[in-house]
């Protein structure tokens, strides 16, 4: 077997693993209205702090994941990890109150960041071997894969019962725990704090970048639907094939633009894609109904070239010891955004008119802004480091 043929199935195990591990975070998603419904009495704002207190688990996780790595072997995190989301995920089936279920749900968070971090760590080492280009490539279509049809694999087990797409999830944690630590490595000795510190600053643009894009699309996810409905008069289904427009593009697209980062600067790929979020979500804020799937599917292409890109960064710029931190710093910026957008948004039509066009065409100039001045400041910042360079 040739390196090349050996990187591919290395690459195609790791996008399976990612896959399997992504899952369950996006196949629960369709159980939890269903869920409240039967169990807490439909609570609106308990389902929206389930729905949100494992972002914030992950995105405070970040520091204690990178600490973890750097005392345990890489194998000993995964399975730990992967058994413990295993055993939070099958808990939700259970008849519990509702402050203990939040109260599992972060830790639930927790415990799925810290296996997807010490995956992706561990990708990011086998990438920078001879032959292993593809392998980031193939881990973030991995991601996607799971992003793109967790809801439809969930809807599915629904039919089932309503607790089977937690039964599911569990389940494949479980298949983590056991295949993962047989197929990754162990983690290199990762730097001490002053280290950390020059990661996080070689990092700045890719971790600002991940930030904007996801504070962009928990942006979308309410405000746009209520926009569409009020404002263009957009039926559930219609809107429906609105969001469909961004997601399909972008698993289709990550692929190959991360695969693109062998030949271009992953820095400019990122930089492009922001650029895309930036136009995308100040237009849809204008444009006619028309013209509103073609601007979403220009944000899912934007958002896999940032997706995959400030991966194929992170991993490019930092020495092996240093990985596990920067893939936590990436993801903890990414959840971060996350979490963010969603009340931002709704802070912001809020302020400026609840209900009223101009309240959610501000939340989405305010998002497609920030993203705006992210590539403004990432442009002036090579700008200047050139001028530098040749001078």
């Amino acid at each position: 077997m040739n390196s090349s043929t050996a990187a591919r199935g290395a690459g195609t195990w790791r996008a399976l693993l990612l896959c399997a591990q992504m899952l369950p975070a996006t196949l629960v998603v369709p159980a939890i209205r269903p869920l409240f419904a039967a169990r807490h009495g439909g609570d609106e704002g308990a389902m929206h702090a389930f729905m949100s207190v494992n972002m914030l688990a992950a995105a405070l996780s970040a520091p204690f994941v990178i600490r973890l790595l750097a005392r345990w072997s890489r194998r000993r995190v995964v399975r730990v990890a992967a058994t413990l989301d295993a055993l939070l995920l099958a808990s939700f089936a259970l008849p519990l109150a509702t402050g203990p279920l939040i109260g599992l749900r972060f830790l639930e968070g927790a415990a799925h960041v810290t296996t997807l971090i010490a995956l992706l760590t561990e990708a990011a080492d086998a990438a920078r071997r001879p032959g292993g280009q593809r392998i980031m490539a193939a881990a973030g279509a991995g991601l996607v894969a799971a992003i793109a049809f967790g809801s439809l694999l969930g809807t599915g087990a629904l039919a089932l019962s309503p607790i089977a797409p937690f039964v599911v999830g569990a389940g494949l944690a479980v298949v983590v725990a056991v295949i993962a630590p047989r197929r990754v490595g162990d983690a290199a000795v990762e730097p001490r704090p002053a280290g950390r510190a020059r990661v996080a600053a070689r990092l700045a643009g890719a971790i600002g970048a991940a930030f904007v894009s996801r504070f962009a699309v928990g942006s979308l996810v309410v405000t746009f639907a209520l926009f569409a409905h009020r404002v263009h008069h957009l039926s559930d289904r219609q809107i429906g094939l609105c969001f469909s427009a961004l997601t399909i593009p972008f698993a289709l697209a990550t692929f190959p633009l991360t695969a693109l980062c062998r030949r271009v600067s992953p820095r400019l790929v990122v930089g492009v894609g922001v650029a895309g979020y930036a136009l995308a979500m100040i237009a849809l804020a204008w444009v006619p109904t028309a013209w509103l799937m073609p601007v979403m599917l220009l944000g899912g292409v934007a958002s896999a070239a940032v997706f995959g890109a400030v991966l194929v960064e992170a991993s490019a710029i930092t020495a092996p010891g240093e990985r596990a931190h920067a893939m936590a710093l990436v993801n903890g910026a990414g959840c971060l955004g996350m979490l963010l957008g969603p009340p931002a948004a709704g802070i912001i039509s809020a302020l400026v008119g609840r209900g009223e066009p101009d309240g959610y065409r501000a939340a989405l100039v305010v998002a497609g802004g920030l993203a705006a001045l992210w590539v403004i400041g990432h442009a002036s910042v090579r700008l200047r480091r050139s001028a530098l360079v040749h001078s």
